[in-house]
């Protein structure tokens, strides 16, 4: 065996030199005796495809596989290969076999091996991830905001730049990749300035913040085409509907209406008819592709679409007559779905309630009666059975625990506030859950090319490494099944480490993502799903509602969309949660004598790492400031934490722990 590794690793090491046999021996020292061996070691190495022979005799590695990915730096040097085919995995990269990629840079990949172990090489730079660096400026320095940048680069100034004090938040330009230089291009502003954060965050996803209105003229005539429109759709005004959102919703994608039938209930979902208002190739839909997604930041709302379309035209707002697609089902007592119809639609809302003021209709605190609190009544019944429904499958619940940040007028974070998840939450998340797969299952039938929200199974690999993990903290995983995941999520959901241990699941889960095949929802544990019921905010649901109308799509024209909307998605969601733990370690930083809940996640030769209790974040402790012997932290261990350092805008988070 130790032979036979060793001639794997000698032709893989060198995978463009072909090795002839009295070379390979040589080179292994290996003598007369043991040629025979070394012959039925390459024959067998050929049989399995691990190396090739040419017309010369002589063997190489075997045609290694080449796969284009976006690449993740990190500080010390090396890499990894991100591939959006959810089949391939991410792949390490030594700083040797960069052939000058940069972090975010699109590359082309061959895998390769080395001592026997995985890595890649970048065969191509395909293109370059950006041009522009956020960061602060020190001297002639600048320290990158990302993580995954050099700690520092070179940094320049234009001629009559006026260069701003160290500490300052600038943008700045790459002019040399090797060695890194930049040259400074805007001021953002100190970096103590709270007022200035979601600034920084749009600059360091490089998305652009401004959103352009509609002019005048073009909403006075989609005004006159809703008028008009508006004669010829299904009127259903006449149901008791009600729009449920938070109380700070920006916009208002869907509403929904129940009635009781003879089996159960008849549950209509309302979706914003977007599509009708934005001309597909259009000047404001080409712009709304561009964006993706509407951005909620903290202090900063971003919509995908004009604020007239979003707002005037579009919102279901309380009151006012809006057009809708119409989702329709039959919902038996048990939670089963049947007879889906998909139309448009007028509706009006009679009703806006945030999930508080749901909530408090439906444990009956506000005294009222009415149409209005038995359809809310009625609507949780409805979600109770779908969700019953849906336990009965295994579908994984994987919300995580929530906070709401309170801000001051100065953009200061003054409190730190958990939500609780009610079922005026459950309700709206179980309609429209019933309404992507009603939608997904109707278009399949149909014979449609459709843009399907899929969420593959996870390998076998990566939940053996969390199974790993958990046993440090005193849990286990009894089989893979979705089921036994469920039980292990109810065990750890009281836990100091639950929050930690499901983040960590959910990272040993793969990425839900768009694509024109049908591989199914694992987590929801769906045969068929789709994105549907949120147009004004996610450019895919308008895509569905455009099929939904006739549109005919290639599956070529479905992959690019999927695998361009899918990328944006991933970009928003990280800026939304940077935007989020800038304010938190902001207020951890006014509040240093604070006790908080800690426990040990990760300990390594110098430091370990601390999640704290229903924040959230991570923070670096330094096995230096333990009192008494370091060997008695382990992962799992919990105690009382204290911040010692923290740097809101690089993310970094340092405390001390009592134990």
């Amino acid at each position: 065996m130790k032979l036979k590794k060793k001639v794997l690793e000698t032709i893989q090491g060198h995978p463009n030199h072909p090795y002839g046999f009295w070379e390979l021996a040589g080179i292994l020292h290996i003598k007369k005796k043991d040629f025979g061996e070394l012959s039925v070691i390459l024959r067998q190495l050929t049989d399995k495809g691990l190396i090739t022979k040419d017309s010369r005799n002589r063997f190489k590695t075997a045609t290694a596989p080449e796969a284009e990915g976006r690449l993740q730096m990190n500080p010390r040097g090396f890499g990894f290969a991100v591939f959006e085919d959810p089949a391939l995995e991410d792949i390490y990269i030594p700083p040797m076999k960069l052939n000058g990629a940069f972090h975010g840079d699109i590359v082309r990949v061959r895998e390769e091996f080395y001592k026997g172990k995985r890595e890649g090489r970048v065969m191509e730079i395909v293109r370059r991830g950006f041009s522009l660096i956020t960061g602060m400026a020190t001297g002639g320095y600048l320290m990158p905001l990302d993580q995954h940048l050099p700690e520092m680069i070179t940094l320049d100034y234009p001629e009559g730049f006026k260069r701003p004090s160290d500490d300052t938040v600038i943008t700045a330009r790459i002019t040399s990749y090797s060695p890194m230089k930049a040259r400074a291009v805007d001021i953002i502003g100190p970096s103590d300035d709270p007022r200035i954060d979601d600034e920084v965050v749009f600059a360091l996803y490089h998305l652009d913040k401004d959103v352009t209105d509609l002019d005048p003229g073009e909403l006075s005539r989609l005004r006159e085409a809703l008028k008009k429109e508006s004669e010829g759709r299904k009127d259903l005004t006449s149901l008791v509907t009600l729009t449920v959102d938070p109380a700070d919703a920006k916009d208002h994608d869907d509403a929904v209406s129940v009635e009781e039938s003879e089996k159960g209930w008849r549950l209509y979902v309302h979706i914003a008819d977007v599509s009708f208002f934005l001309e597909e190739g259009g000047l404001e839909d080409r712009h709304a592709f561009q964006r993706g997604y509407s951005v909620y930041c903290e202090d900063f709302y971003r919509p995908m679409l004009p604020p007239s379309v979003t707002g005037e035209l579009c919102s279901l707002k309380e009151g006012k007559a809006r057009l809708a697609l119409t989702v329709v089902m039959d919902v038996d007592r048990q939670g089963g779905v049947s007879d889906a119809g998909i139309f448009p639609s007028l509706i009006r809302s009679d009703r806006f309630l945030s999930y508080e003021e749901m909530q408090s209709l439906l444990d009956k605190e506000r005294k009222e009666t009415g149409p209005v609190a038995e359809s809310a009544r009625r609507m949780l019944d409805c979600a109770r059975a779908l969700n019953k429904k849906r336990e009965k499958r295994a579908a994984l619940d994987l919300d995580m625990p929530e906070i709401r940040i309170i801000l001051d007028e100065r953009k200061n974070p003054v409190a730190l506030e958990p939500l609780q998840r009610t079922w005026a939450h459950r309700i709206i998340e179980e309609a429209m859950i019933a309404a992507n797969e009603a939608v997904a299952s109707h278009l399949e039938k149909k014979g449609a090319s459709l843009l399907f929200r899929t969420h593959e199974s996870p390998s076998e690999d990566s939940l053996n490494k969390f199974s790993d993990l958990l046993s440090y903290f005193g849990f286990s995983l009894k089989g893979f099944a979705p089921e036994e995941i469920n039980k292990l999520l109810e065990r750890i959901a009281s836990a100091p480490a639950g929050p930690f241990l499901k983040t960590q699941l959910l990272k040993s889960l793969k990425q839900a993502r768009y694509t024109d095949k049908n591989t199914g929802h694992y987590g929801l544990q769906s045969s068929s799903y789709t994105h549907f019921t949120s147009p004004i905010r996610r450019y895919p649901d308008l895509v569905i509602h455009r099929i939904i109308k006739g549109r005919r799509f290639s599956e070529e024209e479905l992959f690019a969309l999927g695998k361009t909307l899918s990328e944006k998605e991933r970009v928003i969601a990280a800026a939304e949660q940077r935007s989020r733990e800038i304010k938190i370690l902001r207020y951890l930083d006014t509040h240093r004598e604070d006790p908080l809940k800690g426990v040990v996640t990760w300990v390594g030769a110098d430091r370990a790492a601390v999640e704290l209790e229903g924040l959230g974040v991570e923070a670096v402790l330094s096995l230096k400031s333990i009192k008494g012997d370091p060997r008695q932290l382990v992962p799992g261990l919990e105690g009382t934490a204290r911040v010692v350092e923290v740097e809101p805008l690089t993310g970094y988070l340092e405390v001390e722990l009592n134990i």
